[in-house]
């Protein structure tokens, strides 16, 4: 692919060659060739370039006030009227769109066969530079303002395909807008297939750069769903999903997908994998199974649309009360099963007995407080073992199968757990993992007498007792 479809967008208003900077920031003095007016707007400087135009500071004579011109490139597959007149519809879409959580666009035309939109200049920084180091509380309060204003983008028929934390300004009046709409389209438009350009986007930069691809997949990859990866059809999901990209980028202090290449990254996304949730977050849990509904890998899987997830996250905590229960709840099923594993271990029948009985009151006491808080916190332990897994934390993985066993006790889930420590001790030659595994699958067989799988799993079993032979002690009968 040619290296100017891998051009970074880094900031559109902002003045910033990091985009972090401000619009109060001095423009950089005019290129060369940079005409002295477009339209009527008269030229001082240029605020910032990419893929998809370049941005210019301007100011109108005729209403006396400083615009943003973003002056739109064609789209790289050719410079033809078709093109021109697909941008300048794009733009009128933009411009009918009146929110106070979107920017403003005052004028669109045409100059030397270029489509400009002259927009409302924000004095203010991005919400990527804003957000560092902010409270939980104030970080969700102010991406709820820019994900209303993607929701009233989505409800006029435009899809965004490019959000991201530097494509939302927070002015100095505090004003929250989304900004950057070079690449929308329209839903109709946004459903077609963009281009067969799968293959086309195995390139192994380094992302240092945001990259922005033009003229077939388009969007910044680190917030890119997968459809958008793959060249498919997409909606107003995939803004979605950038959305929760994004927050829980602001959240949890990392991104919920890495790779030092765009195939890793790209993998990642696709496979539906995001790093593990950190423990300590304080996040509240129904805004964490929010954020890891808005990343699911299926678009039919996420939320309806922005309005049902921002309900989500505007939603008032528990009552204290009901709160206090639950967290009282969590923590006994906790401790109940890290113990398992250790228990396991024990052939005492009435060690046995007497953990079963326990984790029979830690169930009941979490299914009293609230079924379907049960149902959804063992969800998300779910998720966050999945997610451990694939990261190839398997102890975390083992533990979070475990607790979603504690509140929901699946069968499935104690194979889960018993896989993970079976990696474990594969890879390190760990007779204790080796242990614990077998313990978990004789367990999941009990808990399963009708497993279909059954032969397989007592197959495993010896396999992993003779492996734990050849290590060390053999394991307690």
């Amino acid at each position: 692919m040619p290296s100017s479809d891998e051009d970074a967008l880094e900031a559109t208003l902002p003045a910033s060659s990091d985009s972090g900077g401000t619009p109060t920031s001095a423009p950089a003095a005019p290129a060369p060739g940079l005409p002295d007016r477009i339209g009527r707007y008269e030229i001082k400087g240029t605020l910032g370039a990419g893929g998809m135009g370049t941005v210019l500071l301007a100011t109108d004579p005729v209403l006396g006030r400083r615009v943003a011109l973003k002056v739109l490139h064609p789209d790289g597959r050719n410079d033809n009227d078709a093109t021109r007149r697909r941008l300048l519809r794009e733009a009128q879409g933009i411009a009918q769109l009146v929110h106070e959580n979107v920017v403003v666009v005052h004028e669109i035309g045409t100059h030397d066969d270029r489509v400009f939109l002259a927009m409302e200049h924000v004095a203010g920084r991005t919400l990527g530079s804003w957000q560092v180091g902010r409270p939980w509380a104030e970080l969700v309060a102010t991406y709820v303002k820019a994900g209303r204003g993607l929701a009233a983008a989505h409800e006029a028929g435009l899809v965004h395909r490019d959000f991201k934390p530097e494509n939302v300004l927070i002015g100095d009046d505090g004003r929250v807008r989304v900004t950057d709409f070079g690449l929308v389209a329209t839903v109709e438009d946004a459903t077609t297939p963009l281009s067969q350009t799968a293959t086309a986007l195995r390139a192994e930069s380094e992302l240092a750069k945001s990259l922005t691809r033009t003229g077939a997949v388009v969007g910044t990859p680190r917030y890119m769903a997968p459809e958008q990866h793959l060249g498919q059809p997409i909606d107003a999901r995939a803004d979605q999903f950038a959305f929760a990209v994004s927050l829980y980028e602001a959240l949890f202090g990392q991104p919920p997908f890495v790779g030092t290449t765009y195939a890793e990254l790209v993998q990642h996304v696709v496979a539906g994998t995001p790093l593990a949730i950190p423990r300590d977050t304080a996040v509240p849990p129904a805004i964490q199974r929010a954020v890891l509904r808005g990343l699911a890998r299926q678009p039919a899987d996420r939320f309806p649309s922005m309005r049902e997830l921002l309900a989500i996250l505007e939603a008032p905590p528990s009552p204290p009360r009901r709160r206090w229960l639950w967290l009282a709840a969590t923590a006994c099923v906790a401790v109940i099963a890290v113990l398992v594993v250790w228990i396991l271990r024990s052939r005492d029948d009435a060690a046995q007995a007497r953990a079963a009985a326990a984790q029979a009151r830690a169930e009941a006491l979490a299914l009293k407080t609230d079924m379907a808080q049960a149902k959804a916190d063992a969800r998300l332990h779910f998720d966050l073992a999945q997610a451990a897994y694939a990261g190839r934390d398997y102890p975390d993985a083992a533990r979070e199968f475990l607790l979603a066993y504690a509140i929901t006790p699946m069968p499935e889930l104690l194979f889960d757990a018993a896989a993970a420590w079976h990696m474990r001790a594969k890879i390190e030659r760990d007779r204790d993992a080796a242990h614990a595994a077998i313990d978990l699958y004789r367990r999941y067989l009990k808990a399963n007498p009708a497993a279909a799988d059954r032969v397989t799993v007592e197959q495993t079993i010896d396999v992993l007792e003779r492996f734990a032979e050849s290590i060390g002690a053999p394991p307690p009968r």
